[in-house]
C-alpha cells in the first residue's frame, strides 16, 4: 500500500512540474497539540497530546498543492511516531493572498494505514478538513503558518472496530513556494 502511495505521489509531482511551472515545492514543519477521542460501543477514551510534524508540498495545478507528511510524532497518553509517507496525504488550496501578505488556505485529506503483525492486523481509514493561513515575509523566504484540522475515521482490528474524532492545531514554518 505504501509503495502505491509513493508511486502516486511521484506521478503527481511529475504532473506538477509540467502544469504548475510558476509554483515551487514547499517544505516545512510545525509544533502543535491535538485531542483524539476514541469510542467503540460502551468504550470511550480521550487523549490530549503534543505533536511535531515535517511535511513536503508539491504544486499540482496553480494554487493547488498535494501535501505528504514526512514525519509525525505525537506524545500524549499514547505516543505514536510515523516516518515516511504513510501517515497523511492532503490537498491544500491557497486562496488569493491578502494585501498584507497573509495567504489563507483550505485543507482536505485522507488518512489510510494498514498494520499487520503476527496474526494481528488493523486498518485505518478517515478524512480530515481544515484551514489555515501562512504569511509571506518580504525579507525572508520563510513562511510562518497556523492551521486547524478536524478529522474523523474508523479503525478496524481483528474482530472489532473503533471510531476516532481528531482535533488539531499546528503552528510552524515553511520554505519555498512561489
Amino acid at each position: 500500500m505504501k509503495k502505491l502511495i509513493v508511486v502516486c505521489l511521484l506521478v503527481l509531482m511529475a504532473f506538477a512540474i509540467v502544469s504548475a511551472k510558476q509554483y515551487k515545492p514547499m517544505f516545512g514543519g510545525g509544533l502543535g497539540f491535538g485531542l483524539v477521542n476514541t469510542s467503540s460501543g460502551d468504550y470511550s477514551n480521550s487523549d490530549f497530546g503534543f505533536q511535531m510534524t515535517a511535511e513536503g508540498m508539491a504544486p499540482v495545478y496553480r494554487a493547488l498543492y498535494v501535501r505528504a507528511s514526512l514525519l509525525a510524532l505525537r506524545a500524549g497518553d499514547a505516543t505514536t511516531f510515523s516516518l515516511g509517507t504513510g501517515s497523511a496525504f492532503d490537498l491544500v488550496y491557497f486562496l488569493n493572498p491578502m494585501s498584507n501578505g497573509i495567504e489563507p488556505y483550505g485543507v482536505g485529506g485522507l488518512r489510510l494505514s494498514n498494520q499487520s503483525t503476527g496474526g494481528y492486523s488493523s486498518t485505518t481509514f478517515g478524512f480530515a478538513l481544515g484551514g489555515g493561513a501562512q504569511m509571506s515575509l518580504k525579507t525572508a523566504s520563510v513562511k510562518p503558518y497556523g492551521e486547524i484540522q478536524i478529522g474523523i475515521g474508523t479503525t478496524s482490528y481483528t474482530g472489532s472496530s473503533l471510531t476516532e474524532f481528531d482535533f488539531s492545531m499546528m503552528f510552524g514554518i515553511r520554505f519555498g513556494g512561489k
